[in-house]
């Protein structure tokens, strides 16, 4: 009697090394980190011997306790992309509002959650419940992501962060991107944002807050006293025309770095720049800039005395607005990607400074 034993065939080398890849992106940073110290090669030059070693160690890590290796994240004091999932693995939504309790029966406390210094929930999973009861306890934390994590979720999101907001004393970036906010939703989180003494960054990009809603923002943080990074790009900024709106850039004088990219600008919009003596760099790509556009810019930063990048991509400046930057001798960098200047300007422009064309 013969036996007929179906032999499973091995996964091609090409596809092995994608589903190594994909699974150590579920790893978390410290544990990444290891593994390429000790293999020092990449993926896609190792054999299959290598290849399988590989896969076994991190089939063994993955294999490990889940909250061992949550504590392990917690020793890098940093939260990524793979503690997003363990995190939705033992809190589940439901947990949050009764006890916190964890399959093992150990709370979110006894994790030592509060330790962390960094953490990233853009693009994840509804973190509403998170900002209510678990972000107010983090009183180490000095970076906070809610990019796209806000969006869609009505007022309640915005009233949760305002609440939480004045316990994390320590923070010095807050990113809001891409989420929609409006006017009405900073009047929300008005008092949560004036309690960030500590705030250097701060990124509203992509949001729909159009002219009053960006004079608001610059009310409600004029009083941050380290402050120096904002991002306002593609914040329907249509025109600061209006006396009244520009000078509340009088109170943003701290301000080293600016992002006003793809907003409409016209040509004295630029008036705002008079007040901002310490912007070191600016960023106006796609903001519809053309030489005679250029020519009102030049007349407002040529007393920054700071200023050390200006970005200039995909605007349609020719060589005109370029001969004005030439006795700029504080510039060192000039991204002028995608527009109309000429080779032999840039050429012209690379003997006195950095430039990105």
């Amino acid at each position: 009697m013969f036996f007929l034993i179906k032999m499973e065939k091995p996964i091609s080398l090409s596809k092995l090394r994608f589903v190594i890849r994909d699974e150590l992106q579920t790893l978390d940073k410290t544990s990444k980190m290891e593994l390429r110290k000790k293999y020092n090669k990449d993926i896609f030059t190792m054999n299959r011997k290598q290849l399988e070693q590989l896969r076994a160690e991190i089939k063994h890590l993955l294999e490990q306790p889940i909250e061992l290796r949550f504590h392990q994240l917690l020793q890098n004091q940093e939260l990524n992309y793979a503690s997003k999932n363990i995190l939705q693995y033992l809190y589940p939504k439901e947990r949050f509002k009764t006890s916190l309790v964890s399959k093992k029966g150990k709370t979110i406390y006894d994790m030592n959650l509060s330790l962390l210094q960094t953490i990233d929930l853009s693009d994840t999973w509804d973190v509403l419940s998170f900002i209510q009861f678990v972000l107010p306890r983090m009183r180490f934390l000095k970076k906070l992501d809610l990019t796209g994590r806000i969006k869609s979720f009505g007022d309640n999101y915005c009233i949760a962060l305002n609440n939480a907001l004045p316990h994390l004393n320590k923070l010095t970036v807050l990113k809001l991107g891409d989420n929609l906010l409006s006017r009405q939703n900073l009047l929300l989180m008005k008092d949560g944002f004036q309690s960030l003494q500590n705030l250097k960054t701060l990124d509203m990009a992509i949001n729909i807050l159009n002219v009053d809603g960006v004079s608001l923002l610059l009310s409600i943080i004029a009083e941050l006293p380290q402050l120096e990074v904002l991002n306002l790009k593609y914040t329907f900024v249509i025109s600061f025309v209006n006396k009244k709106k520009i000078q509340i850039f009088t109170i943003m004088s701290r301000l080293k770095h600016l992002y006003l990219d793809s907003n409409y600008l016209k040509s004295q919009d630029f008036t705002f720049l008079d007040f901002m003596p310490n912007l070191q760099f600016l960023s106006l790509t796609s903001c519809s800039i053309d030489d005679t556009q250029m020519n009102q810019l030049i007349k407002h930063i040529q007393s920054l005395l700071h200023l050390e990048i200006l970005i200039l991509n995909n605007n349609p400046i020719t060589d005109k607005s370029i001969d004005l930057l030439l006795s700029f001798i504080h510039l060192k960098i000039l991204g002028i990607k995608n527009t109309k200047v000429s080779i032999s300007k840039i050429q012209e422009l690379k003997n006195s400074m950095t430039v990105y064309a």
